[in-house]
């Protein structure tokens, strides 16, 4: 529902009269503070412009990727950064706060009642993004978005009561208003201007000037970026931008400038020209030639873009007709554009960094930083021309001189470049608690050519002026879309995603682009609008994820899909282990509580743990070792010949690997425990390997069944295969001994046994029998269930007391439960695709998996049938279809059976990959002098290692290689004696390696 235009230009009135409110400040001594850089950042993307936000005093750019896209979902950038410039004097004393690139002197929050900046900024260090969609939205539901509950109105964030006048706090002190919040349910609403705003709070005092080297002003800076989305073109592709700035300091401050520095990089960067238009307050870029080229270039008919102030700082009585409205010094006249210099590092500059405050003001005060003014004509730089307030002001739509396609008057061309400049307005007085304002806008058209889309441009700026002095009333509207999207994969309550998924739905036909949004069931995680493929930055494993799309247009988006929910994993199969424990659980004296280590691994990280005696469903921390399975000090434990760890099961020399003859036991093991029993009459053993013959042995082999330690009467006896000489084990031949070595220890004290292994009688029943039977030759050998398995006599004392484990010992291994498979994706009744559908689900860590397919409930056919395949199978077919799909497991038998529909290969709208834990930040400053600061984020505990190198690769200084906790850190840097030059930094992690740039300026 549209307000009255009557009450939208009261509010619009309201806040624009606040140019002359002063507050009070108090004298008190004034600090800086040691505040972190800020990192907050939102979009504004009501219109054709996408816009990255960010509250450093710069805008578009903080690092890769800097926005301003237009036209929106182009691809297609127009400005590479912009930056905030104030200076001035304090007692004679020149102060200033600039931003370029990541050189920021401002930092997120306010400043106190004294002036001082808050003691930690990063509570502050949010933008509120605020639509007017947003307040209907919460009009009409009760439901309102994080932004909108949270406006700080007492920080001065715009509010107004439900009046529409103006809610103004700022004679209360700064304690009792600075937590004050938006009071929605009294009907208090944020003051939209345009259809969406976005608000934030910075200062200048919040650390050191360490760009400019000189002392902070002490000004607080109340910003707003806006737009206004409408089928008036020339307000569609512009964003407006107001800086309140107030004087916090407790002096005036004095011959004041304000600058917006601007590098554009209109598409391709390497081809533009720039220009003035002093009579609009305007400065703009233009494309050299009619084709901007490149992968990042708008083509033939290239665009324009340019800055126009609108509001400035009001003029003093200074004589001049500032606002060319032929009146001088009228009251509330503008300062208007005072200066448009050029800061191209390529063309027309002596140095390309400013590196002093001086630096900074001269270009701000109209003159070079050699303290020269610029001149007519050339490269601007003739002493012997007259100096000239803006560079560039002839028209080159007709080759007017003075301009970049005519600089001699002669019809002489300047060469395309990477341009960059300054504007500025001034000088102007701002007395302690005064305040001023900046209203400027970014404005893009496109002409016939090059050329001609500098004449639309200009009429495009004073159209986009009018449209906000009038409080953008009465523009017409175009329309959003209507559409609902279909979604497709992951499908509705599917468990055990991977981060790094795909998401898929069904492809609009002209839609431009949509809005991919997840939540979790507490909060939103993420929003992002895309075209093709994104990266979502905060998905984790293990958890509850639902999302939605909705088609975007530039005039709005479309109602929003269903919300379909699933879980994530990390689908490495933790689920169990083939073996928990093995054990020795009893000795000559009887049953062992507890029980004690039975297997010997280095290292040992890998092991199974012993069962905790106070609670059996827990495992202990770690190892008794007190060796207790002896009654004298003799000690054997289970080890596999030539094993070197325990596990995995895909290393061919671990234990498991070894036992189960990589893996292709796991199923005769299955889920029942196993037993060794040393006994007085021992028992019978083949010697398979070597001459096919029977020996003794001093052990019986037992399967005691599904975790029933103590029910004997489902125990199956087991036959003993034994290799001696062909294994090169054990020293006597035809005798069950332990001698020689062993590859884990390389010495003669640990003494490996002969070689053990397990085969199952032909006849399985409970007890004996099957094992008689066998050693009657009235059966064959059955399965092999264990291969490979050896002991290993560990001297206690020495010399051994017995050359066997004593009559009773009982060693016992422990299988893992029974887990099937865990369906996870397709969805059971979901949809998949056509093209490619993977399949995931979840098992046993060291298990191995049968994926089946069919259209078939009872799968008496396939269409497909693999074995040995893990988690992320993808299958392909072109058949439209219902389809069954279900898993086995080795160990654990069939998963349950789920089916899913092919669905036509119309969709593949790809959304995400990987999520990148560890974010690395730019130094700050950058360039420097002296010291510099690293800043990384990490959401979790990681191993960091933050190194430094010169241009030849070769490490500098290691200032990080720790593992750190979750958070922010940041990292001081003192060059000490290195040269100047370029130099490297890399932050390394598990997930990669990030690497940035900097330059070291003496």
């Amino acid at each position: 529902m549209r307000q009255s235009k009557s009450r939208v230009i009261i509010r619009f009135i309201v806040i624009a009269s606040l140019s002359v409110w002063i507050s009070p400040v108090r004298t008190n001594a004034q600090r800086v503070g040691t505040c972190l850089r800020s990192l907050g950042e939102a979009y504004l993307d009501i219109n054709n412009v996408r816009a990255r936000i960010v509250n450093t005093g710069g805008l578009f750019y903080r690092g890769e990727p800097w926005v301003y896209e237009v036209p929106r979902f182009s691809n297609k950038h127009s400005v590479f950064a912009g930056g905030l410039w104030i200076a001035g004097q304090i007692n004679g004393q020149l102060r200033i706060a600039a931003a370029r690139y990541s050189n920021n002197e401002f930092w997120a929050g306010p400043l106190d009642d004294d002036g001082n900046p808050p003691r930690d900024c990063t509570i502050y260090d949010r933008l509120y993004n605020v639509r007017k969609t947003d307040i209907i939205d919460y009009e009409t539901t009760g439901q309102a978005t994080n932004d909108l509950r949270a406006w700080p109105t007492g920080l001065g964030a715009p509010t107004v009561d439900s009046n529409g006048e103006l809610v103004d706090l700022s004679d209360l002190p700064f304690s009792t208003r600075v937590s004050r919040t938006i009071k929605l349910e009294a009907g208090e609403r944020p003051l939209v201007i345009g259809e969406q705003s976005i608000w934030w709070i910075m200062n200048d005092r919040g650390n050191e000037h360490r760009t400019t080297k000189v002392d902070a002003i002490g000004i607080e800076v109340h910003t707003m970026a806006l737009g206004a989305s409408t089928t008036i073109d020339a307000v569609h592709n512009t964003t407006y931008y107001r800086y309140r700035i107030i004087n916090r300091n407790n002096r005036p401050l004095e011959n004041a400038y304000l600058g917006l520095f601007l590098d554009p990089d209109l598409g391709e960067l390497f081809d533009d020209y720039m220009g003035s238009d002093s009579l609009l307050s305007l400065g703009f870029v233009y494309n050299a030639d009619n084709d901007d080229e490149g992968d990042q270039g708008y083509g033939t008919a290239p665009p324009a873009v340019g800055v126009q102030f609108i509001e400035t700082p009001h003029a003093e009585n200074d004589g001049i007709d500032n606002n060319w409205d032929g009146r001088i010094d009228e009251a509330g006249e503008n300062l208007g554009l005072s200066y448009f210099n050029d800061m191209d590092p390529y063309f027309g500059a002596e140095d390309p960094l400013p590196l002093t405050a001086k630096d900074y003001y001269r270009p701000l005060s109209g003159v070079r930083r050699n303290g020269q003014p610029f001149t007519l004509g050339g490269d601007g730089k003739d002493p012997k021309n007259r100096p000239i307030r803006y560079l560039y002001p002839g028209d080159p739509t007709t080759a007017e001189f003075w301009s970049e396609v005519n600089i001699d008057g002669q019809g002489a061309a300047n060469q395309g470049g990477d341009r960059r400049f300054l504007m500025s307005t001034g000088p102007f007085r701002l007395e302690p608690g005064e305040e001023t304002e900046l209203v400027f806008s970014v404005v893009w058209a496109r002409g016939k050519d090059h050329l001609d889309s500098v004449t639309e441009l200009k009429t495009a700026v004073e159209m986009a002026r009018t449209a906000y002095e009038n409080g953008f009333i009465n523009l017409p509207s175009g329309e959003a879309p209507d559409e609902i999207v279909s979604l497709v994969s992951p499908s509705d309550g599917v468990i055990q995603q991977p981060t790094d998924h795909t998401f898929y739905w069904d492809e609009l036909s002209n839609a431009p682009a949509y809005e991919l949004e997840l939540i979790t069931p507490d909060t939103l995680l993420h929003t992002i609008s895309l075209t093709g493929s994104a990266i979502i930055e905060r998905i984790g494993a293990n958890e509850i994820i639902g999302w939605r799309v909705r088609v975007l247009n530039t005039f709005g988006s479309g109602p929003w899909s269903a919300t379909r929910w699933f879980s994530t994993g990390e689908n490495s199969f933790d689920s169990a282990e083939p073996f928990t424990q093995i054990i020795a659980v009893q000795n000559n004296s009887g049953p062992l509580n507890p029980p004690d280590l039975a297997t010997l691994i280095l290292p040992e990280d890998d092991l199974p743990r012993i069962t905790c005696p106070d609670n059996p469903s827990a495992a202990c921390s770690s190892p008794t070792h007190n060796y207790q399975q002896s009654t004298t000090s003799s000690v054997w434990l289970l080890q596999a010949s030539e094993a070197k760890r325990f596990g995995p099961l895909s290393d061919g020399s671990s234990f498991l690997a070894r036992v189960t003859r990589n893996g292709e036991n796991l199923k005769a093991i299955g889920r029942d425990d196993y037993e060794i029993r040393f006994t007085r009459s021992g028992g019978k053993a083949l010697r398979l390997f070597d001459d096919q013959t029977i020996m003794a042995v001093p052990f019986e082999l037992w399967n005691i069944g599904e975790k029933t330690p103590d029910d004997t009467s489902d125990d199956v006896r087991l036959i003993p295969a034994i290799c001696e000489e062909a294994c090169s084990a054990g020293t006597l031949s035809g005798r069950f001994d332990f001698g020689g070595d062993h590859e884990l220890f390389g010495d003669s004290v640990h003494r490996p046994s002969d070689w053990i292994f397990w085969y199952e009688p032909a006849v399985i029943s409970p007890g004996d029998k099957g094992y008689q039977s066998f050693f009657q030759e009235n059966s064959p050998l059955g399965r092999e269930i264990f291969a490979n398995m050896i002991l290993i006599q560990v001297p206690k004392e020495w010399p051994f007391d017995l050359d066997q484990p004593e009559v009773g010992t009982v060693f016992r291994i422990v299988t893992g439960d029974r887990i099937v498979p865990v369906l996870a994706s397709p969805a059971d009744y979901g949809k998949a695709l056509l093209d490619g559908t993977s399949f995931y689900w979840s098992g046993p860590k060291n298990d191995r998996f049968r994926l089946q397919v069919s259209v078939w409930p009872d799968f008496h056919t396939t269409v497909l049938d693999t074995s040995d395949v893990t988690s992320g199978f993808e299958f392909i077919n072109q058949r439209t279809n219902t389809y069954f799909w279900r898993v086995e497991s080795t160990l654990n038998g069939w998963s349950d059976t789920w089916r899913f529909r092919l669905v036509s290969d119309q969709v593949s709208v790809e959304a995400t990959r990987r999520f990148a834990p560890v974010i690395l930040y730019d130094n700050f400053p950058n360039p420097f002098s002296q010291n510099t600061s690293f800043s990384y984020f990490t959401p979790i505990a990681t191993d960091i290692r933050l190194e430094i190198f010169d241009l030849l690769g070769r490490s500098v200084t290691r200032l990080v290689d720790e593992t750190v906790s979750p958070g922010r850190h940041e990292v001081q840097f003192d060059p000490g004696g290195l040269s100047s030059g370029v130099y490297f930094y890399s932050l390394s992690t598990s997930e990669g390696m990030a690497t940035k740039k900097m330059i070291l300026v003496r």
